[in-house]
């Protein structure tokens, strides 16, 4: 697949060792190399890894089968909170991957009168399916995240966001519409403004990307950048 980076940068190979100091290139856990970006060349090769380790990682624990229903105790009415989370590769990096190959994983939270409401954009499919294929939103409440910010929101614009997580791709494709993207398209709706979290995949094609949105959000005043846990479970709407 043909990498698109943005509109101001190139693709090139990034050797990781001795990782070039250069603004634009892509991180990647110390040992090996990955892809790169920036205005300069740069040798390398890519990492050697079984890809369906790498996309087994994407499918979620828990499904949401139904998530008009997991959010239907909001009312639209009213005020509410909504969270950006990131769950980074490496802690405080923009790498997109780490030594074990995670990618990490962005989601988002709803909040409103003692309710709250975990969740992310996820392949339905394992292993190499999941990089294109049907997609299913996941309970992310419990799960650990790096860095967190969140926005209050009126009852107008809680409708926007809720409409648009029901109504999300049926295609998730890890390079062109993946979790990130997911959690970016509801938090920008909430006004968080943020452009993009570009960055490259080990299989050597870029996208958004949790570990670069979390060092984008660490920059934002009020961010929580000592991470955590989301709200339980046990909360929200079910």
């Amino acid at each position: 697949m043909t990498v698109t980076a943005p509109s101001n940068q190139s693709i090139t190979h990034v050797p990781i060792n001795g990782l070039y100091g250069g603004s634009g290139y892509v991180e990647g856990p110390s040992g090996g190399s990955t892809w790169g970006y920036g205005g300069a060349g740069g040798g390398g090769s890519n990492p050697s890894f079984e890809e369906e380790d790498v996309l087994d990682e994407l499918t979620p624990d828990t499904p949401i089968e139904d998530i008009e229903d997991f959010l239907s105790c909001y009312d639209t009415s009213q005020p509410a909170v909504i969270t950006i989370y990131a769950d980074q590769p490496i802690k405080g990096s923009s790498a997109s991957f780490n030594s074990d190959l995670d990618v990490g994983h962005a989601f988002i939270s709803i909040a409103q009168s003692g309710k709250t409401s975990s969740f992310g954009f996820y392949p339905s499919g394992e292993g190499i399916k999941s990089a294109h294929g049907s997609s299913i939103i996941g309970n992310n409440g419990g799960d650990s995240y790096d860095v967190s910010l969140s926005r209050n929101i009126s009852g107008a614009t809680l409708a926007l966001v809720i409409q648009k997580a029901i109504n999300y791709p049926d295609i998730y494709d890890v390079y062109n519409y993946n979790c990130t993207d997911y959690s970016l398209e509801l938090a920008n709706l909430a006004g968080f403004n943020i452009d993009n979290a570009w960055g490259v995949y080990p299989t050597g094609s870029g996208r958004d990307n949790p570990g670069k949105l979390g060092q984008i959000l660490r920059t934002r005043p009020g961010a929580n950048t000592e991470g955590g846990f989301a709200s339980s479970k046990a909360n929200g709407c079910n």
